[in-house]
């Protein structure tokens, strides 16, 4: 096994499980999410629970200054095919993880035609599982570790930025910013759209036959 892809929905634990694998196989991290190609946005993107992760080589991350535009997918996916072989033609194991709704399921696409990774391992919640919960709780932390500064600090240099524009934690915390709802409004506004985003993950992965399918809690990872 040199090439594995992990994917799965946000909050799922992916990255865990991807670093927990890296450290015990010798193996380095490819990023597969659009928003963590950004600087500068760690606690708005979600990409500050990865850079805690040590000890680790990782490729793909934090390339892009907020203004600029993310690639396309089929550019994109020569960077991560470019990246895996690097890492397994030095000897060590390539790990992709990430749930980007563009670029998952065009490399999705592309391993179905010509068989790149070797196992694509798919994570999801029980059924039943109450992830409002630990979305709620990451809402918190973003909150608690810098988010309405972080925003505030880039919002009039890239208020016509995709982040600035689209993610998820952004735009009702910029609504908070600007007194158009409170913060507990800002922060339900989050938890609607980070749920209706981990369905359409969901829903678009689980289109592909060849994603092996682990059930797991967020406690578990």
């Amino acid at each position: 096994m040199k090439r594995v892809m992990i994917i799965g929905p946000n909050g799922v634990g992916k990255t865990k499980m991807a670093y927990d694998l890296a450290r015990k196989c010798s193996g380095e991290i490819v990023n597969l999410d659009r928003t963590y190609l950004y600087k500068g946005f760690p606690i708005t993107t979600g990409l500050q629970d990865t850079l805690k992760e040590k000890d680790v080589i990782r490729h793909l991350y934090e390339l892009l200054e907020p203004f600029e535009e993310s690639p396309p997918a089929a550019r994109f996916a020569g960077s991560v095919l470019n990246a895996a072989q690097d890492i397994i033609g030095r000897g060590w194991v390539a790990i992709a993880e990430g749930g980007s709704t563009v670029y998952v399921p065009y490399l999705l696409e592309m391993n179905a035609k010509q068989r790149f990774f070797d196992q694509i391992i798919g994570l999801r919640f029980p059924e039943g599982y109450r992830i409002e919960s630990d979305y709620r709780a990451r809402i918190d932390q973003a909150f608690d570790e810098g988010l309405v500064e972080e925003l505030n600090a880039g919002l009039s240099k890239y208020h016509e930025s995709f982040l600035i524009k689209e993610c998820h934690f952004a735009v009702p915390t910029i609504k908070y910013i600007g007194g158009e709802i409170s913060l507990a409004d800002a922060k339900e506004e989050i938890l609607i759209r980070c749920l209706a985003y981990q369905k359409r993950q969901l829903s678009l992965f689980s289109k592909y036959s060849q994603v092996n399918w682990i059930k797991i809690s967020g406690s578990d990872y």
